[in-house]
């Protein structure tokens, strides 16, 4: 059991490299597979267009996804630093804040993803008949989003 712990604090940095670089790397794998097949079934389950919209939308998917990972996992750095330290209340308050923050910039966002819509896909240089399934996927989007960045606070 020993054998199998990582201690970041005396373990060589090779060595830790060694440890976390292969979990990562499968991590990272599965969630390409995971797109991949979603794509194939979205463009044979609905059509070229529905795909086209999808594609449309994805960086502002990917925008607050990447935002709920950084409060994520920069919450779960802080509040272990606070934990390890005794100081449970400390790493309470940052859970509260990360999480209220990370609703607050969601709901920012979302305000202004609603307010740019329909020009953005136009802006974009898209056809104008994928404009109508690029803001349907984006009206599901305010719900998607929210849940994305509480879910991504896990510290």
């Amino acid at each position: 059991m020993k054998r199998d712990a990582i201690d970041f604090g005396s373990d060589s940095i090779p060595g830790l490299f060694r440890k976390i670089f292969i979990p990562t790397l499968i991590g990272m794998a599965c969630m390409a597979v995971m797109t991949t097949i979603d794509g194939v079934f979205v463009g044979h389950g609905v059509g070229s267009d529905a795909l086209a919209s999808v594609n449309i939308f994805a960086p502002f998917w990917m925008i607050m996804t990447g935002l709920g990972m950084l409060f994520g996992i920069g919450c779960s750095v802080v509040s272990s630093v606070h934990l390890s330290q005794g100081n449970e209340k400390a790493a309470r308050i940052n859970m509260t804040q990360t999480l209220i923050f990370g609703v607050l910039v969601t709901v920012a966002l979302t305000i202004l993803s609603r307010a740019t819509a329909p020009r953005v896909p136009v802006f974009s240089a898209h056809r104008t008949d994928f404009c109508r399934t690029s803001l349907t996927i984006r009206n599901g989007f305010p719900t998607h989003s929210a849940h994305c960045s509480s879910s991504r606070s896990d510290c």
